[in-house]
């Protein structure tokens, strides 16, 4: 038979590589694990978060009657989405531009009025939410939301629209642009449709 070819100390020498080998292949999985398992976390309190800004990557302050977002929340650099939905802001600190990792935000059913300096930086937003702030849906925050040509999902439902300010047009990057609770007669229906046709849009 073969084997009896193969000195017995190579024997022990394969069977150790093949259990170095496993080992190795074990951590290396595990590694992996933890690194996808990194920004899993979601905070509930930006006290909590600031305790370590730098690794918080979710943070929802949603239905806390916050008045006002404090301005330190700049701190959380690597932030990927944010919630601050039902709650009373009628303004976002300037700071807030800061946040430029943000892909997901969610603003709706606030009292928003206009949108902070420099929201446009924030360069890799895809999703936008603000829904349920009927005075923040003016034409100077259409012109924002213009620059922002990675954005791909903008909901604009339940603020009391009867038409979109014209330079909605601009908007032709959008994927998907939801107007649930509005009231749009079919004529305005058409000129949305018309404006934005590569755009899916969801009336109700």
């Amino acid at each position: 038979m073969l084997i009896k070819l193969i000195p017995f100390n190579y024997i022990l020498i394969f069977i150790g590589l093949f259990f170095q080998l496993n080992s190795a292949l074990g951590n290396s999985i595990q590694s992996n694990d933890s690194l996808s398992s990194i920004g899993q976390k979601l905070y509930l309190s930006l006290t909590d978060a600031l305790k370590e800004p730098l690794k918080v990557y979710k943070l929802c302050l949603g239905g806390q009657s916050l008045g006002t977002i404090p301005p330190d929340i700049e701190l959380l650099k690597n932030l990927l989405e944010l919630n601050v939905t039902q709650n009373s802001l009628t303004t976002l600190p300037n700071g807030f531009s800061s946040l430029k990792n943000l892909i997901e935000l969610n603003l709706s059913s606030n009292d928003l009025k206009v949108l902070p300096t420099g929201f446009e930086n924030l360069v890799l937003l895809e999703k936008l939410d603000i829904s349920g702030n009927p005075q923040l849906i003016h034409s100077r925050t259409v012109e924002v939301i213009a620059r922002m040509k990675q954005l791909q999902i903008l909901n604009l439902g339940s603020n009391d629209l009867t038409e979109l300010p014209q330079n909605i047009s601009k908007l032709t990057f959008l994927r998907e642009l939801y107007l649930e609770g509005n009231t749009f007669s079919e004529s305005e229906k058409n000129n949305i449709k018309s404006s934005l046709p590569s755009t899916k849009i969801f009336f109700d």
